[in-house]
């Protein structure tokens, strides 16, 4: 279970997030430390688990002598807890992801980086938007990030929702708008014909006489997960009107 939790921590966490907001301020010496004192803590902590990688990561970022075997456990500091802070940073992951999910749903390479419209749930969060707006548009690849509480929708957008957030991406000039709508129509169609063969044999009372529990539940879940991507399917197309 511990080890679960640092993979948890270290990989998804750091490395996946904290290292990534951070790139674009790398400069700054706060920054640093705060990577160093974090990365030194979790070699602390992985010890036990991996010791020869470890070992010499620790003797490789610290100017320390003694091995990372002899080296004390870190302490836990209440200080450094901060639940508005884990709020703040939940919330601006979820957006982000949210973001990444529609630009792959729509095509869009990774290397172009269009505008986007994003309306906040009110000024409060306007104003927590805007403060992370330079995070947002860098991990979302956007060129220009636009905040506010009142946007509507343009044409040729792609939405997204997150809670009473929503967001445009503007396409027009980014793809064909009118291929990828064709795309998608067609997926939904695919989708479609592999949903009625889907629900066919769960109809069939032979199969659900003699397949094993496990099977028919695995079959039960990927029709549940089939209806919902067709939904989202069919709510991007719409969305793109």
């Amino acid at each position: 279970e511990a080890e679960s939790l640092l993979y948890e921590f270290f990989w998804k966490n750091f490395c996946d997030w904290y290292l990534e907001i951070s790139k674009d301020k790398f400069s700054q010496n706060h920054t640093q430390i705060i990577v160093a004192h974090i990365l030194e803590g979790t070699l602390r902590l992985l010890h036990p688990f991996m010791p020869f990688i470890t070992e010499e990561l620790w003797h490789t970022v610290t100017s320390e002598t003694k091995p990372l075997s002899l080296q004390s456990w870190p302490v836990f500091q209440k200080s450094f807890i901060d639940k508005k802070a884990e709020s703040q940073m939940s919330q601006l992951i979820e957006v982000i992801s949210t973001m990444r999910n529609v630009r792959s749903q729509w095509n869009i390479d990774p290397l172009t980086k269009p505008d986007c419209l994003l309306k906040s749930s009110g000024k409060k969060d306007t104003e927590f938007l805007s403060a992370n707006s330079s995070t947002i548009t860098l991990l979302a690849k956007f060129n220009r990030v636009s905040i506010a509480d009142t946007i509507e929708k343009p044409k040729e957008s792609a939405t997204g929702i997150i809670g009473q957030r929503k967001f445009f991406i503007l396409l027009s000039g980014i793809i064909d708008v009118a291929k990828e709508a064709e795309r998608i129509a067609t997926q939904i169609k695919n989708q479609e014909l592999i949903l009625k063969s889907l629900v066919a044999r769960l109809k069939n009372k032979d199969f659900l006489k003699k397949a094993p529990k496990d099977v028919v539940e695995k079959e039960i879940s990927r029709l549940g997960e089939m209806e919902i991507k067709i939904k989202e399917l069919k709510k991007a197309i719409h969305d793109l009107q």
